[in-house]
């Protein structure tokens, strides 16, 4: 008999002959909606490591596997889709967390990213289990997300629940802070002074600085050089930034009008 009318019973493995089960707090549906944006996701388990991705975050791809890192610098978004599912988006390669790699099979242990799809692999269930723990369950199956060792590297996998160790299976998250743009019109001027904006989102609308003589050429991250910030570029910035208006000057011919 399970231990309420939730609970979903298992298949966990063999132990020799014998066969182990588990017992999951499971529904088919999320909490009430627990998250929502932009997040680090943090093992309580160790209380120090985080969910994330190997490497240049230029290099992330299809079937990168999500791994624990010391640091918290991979954040992710979880977009709920009404209907008591999450997609969990890793901002800086806009892949989703899956279980599913791109020859379309389904491994019920591997988490690896992936383009965004409807398949169930790409669906998530979060559960409150604790003061600020939650599981991240695949509705694939009902296995939980699992940080069981504690150092860099480790592959991060999805089991049943052992509520002998529960918190091997418990997250929690950190919503990113806003930070601030400031822009600098470089001897121009603007009506807007700066904005606020969350990393792994893009910077939205941005403002048209005026100079006389001048056309303004974009918002870059340097008085000169830089790279060019446009709406629709996304947010790597994790602490507050100053964008620098870049103008070419109008040909004195082309200023002279003649009546």
């Amino acid at each position: 008999s399970t231990e309420n009318d939730t609970n979903l019973l298992l298949y966990s493995g063999h132990d020799g002959d014998n066969q182990m089960f588990s017992f999951i707090p499971y529904t088919e549906k999320s909490d009430e909606i627990v998250v929502k944006g932009s997040y680090s996701i943090k093992s309580a388990h160790s209380g120090t490591w985080y969910a994330g991705v190997s490497g240049d975050p230029s290099t992330y791809k299809t079937n990168s596997p999500l791994l624990l890192t010391a640091n918290n610098t991979d954040t992710f978004t979880f977009e709920p889709d009404g209907r008591g599912y999450y997609k969990i988006r890793e901002d800086s390669s806009g892949l989703y967390l899956t279980t599913k790699d791109s020859s379309g099979f389904f491994d019920r242990k591997k988490v690896v990213l992936a383009e965004k799809s409807g398949s169930r692999a790409c669906q998530w269930i979060i559960k409150k289990y604790g003061t600020n723990k939650y599981l991240i369950i695949s509705k694939l199956n009902g296995y939980c997300l699992n940080a069981n060792e504690s150092k860099e590297g480790f592959a991060l996998n999805i089991i049943p629940l052992n509520k002998a160790s529960a918190d091997r299976h418990c997250w929690s998250f950190t919503a990113n802070k806003d930070i601030t743009v400031s822009f600098n019109p470089t001897n121009g001027t603007s009506d807007t002074s700066s904005k606020k904006v969350v990393y792994g989102s893009t910077y939205g609308t941005l403002p048209e600085p005026e100079r006389t003589g001048f056309t303004f050429d974009g918002w870059y991250t340097s008085e000169t050089g830089g790279d060019l910030i446009t709406s629709d570029a996304k947010v790597t910035a994790k602490d507050n930034l100053t964008l620098y208006a870049h103008w070419t000057a109008v040909p004195v011919a082309a200023m002279v009008s003649f009546k």
